[in-house]
């Protein structure tokens, strides 16, 4: 039985060294580990999105409710803030990148939780100046949530929010508590991040995926063919999340567009490689599985030059 089986396995882990030098330019990191992180701050993010549009649709609707009533709500929605700031500072940032994109969101989110809190006692109070001048100031710090938070999703494998769903009414709340608009700038409100926290991301994780397909590798001999095929087909899914992630990009220059497209092109051949790599595997094709192999040991280096400029570029902005 082994001999279908482990001829496969064998060709990986004999190139292994190779790839591991020229995959996509990320830094060796305990899978596991990266795995709890990510799954913990998808949650986070999304839990932020929605705390977001339920305050804005209490906002929104301000003008229906009453003073007691309008507490109540907000109080409530100060409840889930301090929940999502909570799982922020709970995660553990696998890499320096990530550790950035959660102090970032960190930051922004404790001012906005400041911010929540001012307004909730100022409708408490019934105080109108107050109630407007905290209002004033969730607008201003809020695109740095919605920024940060799209961000780190980003780099997480959610995709930043493109299309209008949170309530976008800018009158009621004034109506309500004399106040300025919130609900058009709230928490979880709508809009890509900018294209450097964007861009960088994107490169943060097609460096992780070179990290996920060095782990494939390594434990290529322990494999069998079914079990690698599978892994490389999520390595595949994983290069066409980053793909789409490229495409969303809105580069303001022609050189970080040149940028972009350098790496959406290299992307492209890596994940037809994996696509192909992984279909070869499952039929215990040996000879297609060298040709695969060889091929993404081939292309890889540019995914890692492209992935390192843009990555690089970004950061010196």
């Amino acid at each position: 039985m082994s001999r279908t089986v482990r001829p496969v396995a064998l060709v990986a882990t004999l190139l292994a060294a190779l790839l591991l030098l020229s995959a996509c330019g990320g830094d060796d990191k305990g899978s596991d580990d990266g795995a709890a992180y990510k799954k913990q701050a998808k949650a986070v993010v999304l839990s932020i999105r929605a705390t977001g549009d339920k305050l804005g649709e209490i906002l929104s609707n301000a003008s229906e409710t009453n003073d007691a009533q309008l507490t109540q709500q907000l109080e409530s929605v100060q409840d889930l803030i301090t929940s999502d700031q909570a799982d922020i500072d709970a995660l553990e940032p696998p890499d320096d990148t990530a550790k950035k994109l959660v102090a970032t969101l960190k930051t922004a989110y404790a001012a906005v939780v400041t911010d929540v809190g001012k307004l909730t006692d100022a409708a408490t109070a019934n105080d109108p100046t107050g109630a407007k001048t905290a209002t004033e100031q969730l607008v201003k710090d809020s695109p740095a949530v919605k920024t940060a938070n799209n961000a780190l999703g980003v780099s997480v494998g959610v995709a930043p929010r493109t299309e209008t769903d949170a309530p976008t009414d800018t009158t009621a709340a004034a109506d309500a508590t004399g106040t300025t608009d919130t609900t058009g700038t709230a928490v979880g409100d709508d809009g890509g991040p900018d294209f450097v926290t964007a861009a960088s991301a994107v490169t943060t994780r097609i460096a992780e995926l070179g990290n996920q397909i060095e782990t494939i590798i390594k434990g290529a001999s322990k494999s069998d063919d079914a079990t690698l095929s599978q892994q490389l087909a999520d390595a595949e899914d994983e290069a066409q999340g980053a793909i789409t992630d490229l495409k969303a990009l809105q580069p303001p220059t022609p050189e970080y567009e040149q940028m972009v497209s350098d790496l959406d092109a290299a992307m492209q051949e890596i994940d037809g490689d994996l696509g192909s790599l992984s279909s070869s595997v499952g039929a215990h094709d040996v000879e297609g599985s060298k040709a695969g192999t060889r091929k993404l040991l081939k292309d890889a280096p540019a995914v890692a030059k492209a992935n390192n400029a843009l990555a690089d570029a970004t950061r010196t902005s």
